[in-house]
């Protein structure tokens, strides 16, 4: 009786599945292969960026196989086109807002020195936000005003933003293509320039506070590396610490807090990287301001329209 029963739970069992098996659908066909040309054909969205009052994104994409920037006005919802996105020797790598009307385009790309060399430069064009007035900011030529700077290697580097200033953002250039750059106060309509901070080599880097003041510099010159501060626009420049470069370097440099005094830097803590507060009033003293036990910190976040540190 034994095997008798267990004979029947299999036949139960098979037409059970005899059933199940009926009952299910054929087999999917295969998905169709996704062609050659859609992963060639380039993002839809990249580097998108937003407006100031929030009703606009700007970003690259690809129409008809042609990357171009793209404005997208989110009330109501349109898009169009206002710059191709490689042009000459350079393409662009990301758009951002100056003001709701006004965008900076960062250029990147290669130019030539004595003997053909290649070497990595960058460009800025100023546009508004439905296309018109397009300009270059520091054209190559005669007529450049001051004419040192349309030699500088890099044009696109800027140091503050000026969010109450709805003309002007602080740059660094490099006068007569040299590496250690001067800051100037640029006007995003008409490309006109003032001098802020004169180059002091070996400084490299600058960073300005809240308020668009220069307070702080970096730079190095063969193994020597060199952190300078100040506390405010006519005070004169400090030596913060002078190091080793890769051997000793007491902290790394990230931004400059709302506390004009305040700056933030990477520094070692229990063997992970944390950030610290550092006082450029008091000389550089350090203080703790977070850190994981467990993994480094990678960095800080920062708004994007004011570029103040949120986390």
């Amino acid at each position: 009786m034994t095997r008798i029963g267990r004979s029947r739970a299999g036949a139960w069992c098979t037409a059970g599945l005899l059933t199940a098996a009926a009952a299910a659908p054929a087999a999917r066909a295969a998905p169709a292969e996704i062609p050659l040309e859609a992963f060639a054909a380039g993002p839809q969205m990249a580097e998108a960026r937003i407006s100031p009052d929030g009703r606009r994104l700007v970003y690259l994409t690809t129409v008809a196989g042609e990357e171009m920037v793209v404005v997208r006005d989110l009330r109501p919802d349109t898009v169009h086109a206002i710059l191709h996105a490689h042009g000459g020797p350079y393409s662009v790598s990301r758009c951002e807002f100056k003001t709701d009307d006004r965008l900076l385009c960062h250029l990147e790309g290669v130019q030539r020195g004595a003997g053909g060399r290649p070497y990595p430069a960058s460009r800025m064009v100023a546009v508004d936000a439905d296309g018109r007035r397009p300009r270059v900011l520091f054209r190559n030529g005669f007529f450049a005003t001051p004419e040192s700077v349309a030699r500088s290697q890099f044009q696109d580097r800027i140091v503050n933003w000026l969010p109450d200033d709805p003309r002007h953002v602080l740059i660094e250039l490099g006068d007569d293509g040299s590496v250690f750059p001067s800051v100037y106060s640029v006007d995003v309509y008409r490309g006109n320039l003032k001098l802020v901070v004169p180059a002091r080599p070996p400084i490299m880097d600058w960073t300005a506070d809240s308020r668009g003041v220069v307070r702080f510099g970096y730079g190095f010159r063969n193994d020597t590396g060199v952190y300078i501060a100040r506390s405010g626009p006519d005070s004169p420049w400090h030596t913060l610490e002078e190091f080793k470069r890769f051997t000793h370097q007491r902290f790394d440099p990230l931004a400059i807090g709302p506390d004009p005094d305040q700056l933030f830097v990477f520094a070692p803590h229990e063997g992970r990287t944390a950030v610290w507060q550092m006082d450029l009033g008091r000389g550089g003293d350090l203080k703790l301001l977070y850190s994981r036990p467990d993994v480094d910190v990678g960095g800080l976040l920062e708004w994007p329209t004011d570029r103040h540190v949120v986390g």
